[in-house]
Formats: C-alpha cells, sequence, structure tokens
C-alpha cells in the first residue's frame, strides 16, 4: 500500500506547487492515501519462458522509479510498513508516490479574504507519514477554526484529482526531502522552490 504525494509535482506542493500527495483510492473518495499494491525491493529479471507478476500500477510489488497506480512515480519504498494517520492504508503504508508534473506556482497559504495567512495553522508534522494529515490540517478539514484555513494556496492545488484518485497531499518536509534526494528517479525539478505541508516555528 502507497501514499501519493503530490508535490506540484510527489503529493508535494512547491513554491511553484510541486506533486504533492499520497493517492490510493478513486475519485471521489474521503481522500485516502492507500493502494493495495505491496512494496517490495527489486526482484530478478524473470527467466526465460516466465512471466512477471502485475505492475505497482496495477496492484503489484513497487519499487523506486515503479510507475504506481494513481499514475506518478514511486519515489519511496519503506524496509517495514510505515504509519500515514488519516489515510487508507493507516499503519501499513508501504511507499510514497509523486505526481510526474509540477503544478501550477502557488503561495504556502491565502485566508478566506485572501490574505496571506499570518495565523498558526497546527501541521507540525515532518517525518515521513505526516504530509496527509498537515494538508488536511491546512484545509481546515480537522481542529483549525474555520477562519484559519487555506482557501487557495499549495494545498488547494495538491490535492486537486490526478491519475483518477483524490487523496493527493502536499508532502511533509522528510516526505519532500526524500523526493528531492530522489529527484533523478521523478526527472528532476524545474524550480528551486518547493513547499512542503509542514508549517515553520
Amino acid at each position: 500500500m502507497g501514499t501519493r504525494v503530490k508535490v506540484l509535482t510527489v503529493g508535494l506542493v512547491l513554491a511553484t506547487a510541486a506533486m504533492a500527495g499520497c493517492a490510493s483510492t478513486a475519485t471521489g473518495s474521503s481522500g485516502a492515501v492507500q493502494d493495495d499494491a505491496v512494496a517490495a525491493a527489486p526482484a530478478d529479471e524473470p527467466l526465460a519462458g516466465t512471466t512477471q507478476g502485475p505492475s505497482c500500477a496495477s496492484g503489484g510489488a513497487c519499487q523506486v522509479g515503479s510507475t504506481g497506480p494513481g499514475g506518478g512515480i514511486v519515489f519511496y519504498v519503506a524496509s517495514a510498513p510505515f504509519n500515514a494517520p488519516g489515510t487508507a492504508c493507516g499503519a501499513t503504508c508501504q511507499y510514497l508516490e509523486a505526481q510526474t508534473s509540477d503544478l501550477a506556482k502557488a503561495p504556502w497559504c491565502m485566508g478566506p479574504a485572501q490574505e496571506s495567512v499570518g495565523f498558526s495553522i497546527d501541521a507540525p508534522g515532518t517525518a515521513i507519514g505526516t504530509g496527509y494529515l498537515n494538508t488536511q490540517a491546512m484545509l481546515g478539514t480537522d481542529n483549525n477554526p474555520p477562519a484559519q484555513i487555506c482557501t487557495s494556496g499549495a494545498a488547494n492545488e495538491a490535492v486537486a484529482p490526478s491519475g483518477g484518485y483524490s487523496d493527493w497531499y502536499l508532502p511533509s518536509k522528510d516526505e519532500l526531502s526524500t523526493l528531492i534526494a530522489q529527484s533523478n528517479v521523478v526527472n528532476g525539478f524545474n524550480s528551486t522552490t518547493y513547499w512542503s505541508s509542514t508549517q515553520s516555528s
């Protein structure tokens, strides 16, 4: 099971809104983040005359560089399941998937009156698995008061449906760092500025 990150181009939103998101369920879902794909280490090439199992995109084993179920690129495969609270995979997440193109340039968060948000949004998660909850906090789908949510900005761009899934999100700081470390796998980055869902303190 994996999560999709839209880093306005891996479940990440960047200053130029990059992919971000952990996505995993069909469009119209409740925002879950995981499919039934299983992550695995790279396998040896099949012997002549034998067949390989299903691809990551169709529910098979995922490895870094695979096309994921959401049509993005898998950029992280865990050696043991990780916890991504609020997602469909929950405590059994196996991989992170990034979209293959950057999103439009966007500010981190604009409030209800389209002002730059100067208040605190409760989005402190930095670890892998926390980007989804941070993004939900930015969108006001958690406990933030209605006046303290992003009505436009990076998170709003990141959650737009893509690849048949509607549970993409802006990556946390560590998810974005992992994506950047794998930039060769996701065809690099077009900008040097990308947003994470982690609010700095």
